[in-house]
């Protein structure tokens, strides 16, 4: 008895695997899909739309990676993999990783091509996409823009000094003191 309650001690301590459902729950908040189901139309697995960020960026993005590479998704299943990408986009971006982020929406982009110019389409998840994209150019075009300022900070800094050392040396209305 003793050596069984240890068991049960020793597998509770274990954390458990996430499974394919758990995957693509915890990445885009959406059911597993089926052979003949995407998985994109139904009862979603979560309440609200948060991407799965509700466990963290970091859960969800390794739920999408587990999602995408687990042989679950079938290659006809293009909307639903540009979904999962899409949650892992959002994810990165919460992280700050807008290179990745940008990767993941270019396959995501890659993998819906041929839908494209579909009227409930290009509402739907080709607008989600779009509106994705420019996120993440903005956040790259902000961290830019941070990059720049910082440096003329920097430079205008280094001018205000020189400035008020002319000033010193030459006095308040360019005239040089003795």
């Amino acid at each position: 008895m003793r050596g069984a309650l240890a068991a049960v001690v020793l597998l509770a301590a274990v954390p458990a695997a996430a499974g394919d459902s758990e995957d693509f729950a915890g990445c885009d908040g959406l059911k597993k899909p089926k052979t003949k189901d995407d998985g994109m139309r139904g009862t979603a697995s979560q309440p609200g739309y948060s991407f799965g960020l509700g466990s963290g960026p970091e859960a969800t993005i390794a739920a999408c990676t587990r999602a995408l590479t687990g042989g679950k998704l079938l290659p006809t299943q293009t909307l639903r993999q540009a979904h999962l990408l899409r949650a892992r986009a959002a994810a990165k971006l919460k992280l700050g990783a807008t290179a990745e982020a940008l990767a993941d929406l270019d396959l995501a982009d890659k993998a819906i091509a041929p839908q494209r110019g579909e009227v409930f389409f290009d509402r739907s998840l080709g607008a989600s996409l779009g509106l994705m994209r420019a996120l993440a150019l903005a956040q790259e075009c902000f961290a830019t823009a941070a990059v720049i300022e910082g440096l003329g900070t920097l430079y205008y800094e280094a001018d205000d000094k020189r400035g008020a050392q002319a000033r010193r040396q030459n006095g308040p209305k360019g005239r040089r003191v003795r």
